[in-house]
């Protein structure tokens, strides 16, 4: 989770003290459209660290609005190989986490013997077979891979992106928001 603190803003004071109690709501919508532009900012960092398609990352992160700033906030564990464009290989599956394209042997997407491989119609999901076990149709588990979100949006580049892009964009939001106050128009 990664968030923004709005409460030192001492150089606003004088529009603060103007726009009287419609303040608060103009320092919530600044917050608010510093938070959707910060996640639109931190979303091609997050596909480059984790190597998943922007539609997952897009559904993966979320705005949460607070009284004094914004988070943006995602959950999770380890993602299951499936999204990191796994194909099928002789000596198991290739996945791309992180970006970095490996082998994970002894896995499989598909059953049957080569060269006549048939879909399973499980989704596309990645499978292994359990320790010590070496018989056709003996019990298997997924394979997930070790990245998860959140840990890869407050580390690296994206954590970086985010505090770039909300530092830079709040003040100038704040500073629209408060006009737009003073005007009359909020």
């Amino acid at each position: 989770m990664l968030s923004v603190d709005t409460s030192s803003l001492d150089r606003f004071a004088n529009m603060f003290a103007a726009a009287g109690p419609k303040a608060q709501a103009a320092v919530r919508r600044a917050a608010k459209r510093t938070g959707e532009q910060t996640r639109t900012a931190m979303r091609p960092a997050l596909v480059k660290a984790t190597g998943l398609k922007p539609r997952v990352i897009h559904r993966a992160l979320k705005i949460v609005t607070t009284d004094d700033g914004f988070k943006i906030v995602s959950r999770g564990g380890k993602i299951r190989l499936k999204h990191f464009g796994a194909r099928e290989t002789l000596r198991g599956v290739s996945a791309a986490p992180r970006g970095q394209r490996q082998v994970f042997a002894g896995t499989f997407i598909k059953g049957g013997r080569f060269p006549n491989r048939k879909t399973l119609n499980m989704g596309g999901q990645v499978f292994e077979r359990l320790p010590g076990v070496k018989r056709w149709g003996g019990p298997v588990r997924l394979v997930r891979s070790e990245v998860t979100i959140p840990e890869e949006m407050v580390a690296g580049e994206p954590a970086r992106v985010f505090i770039a892009t909300a530092r830079k964009v709040f003040s100038q939001r704040l500073s629209h928001e408060l006009s737009r106050v003073l005007l009359g128009y909020g």
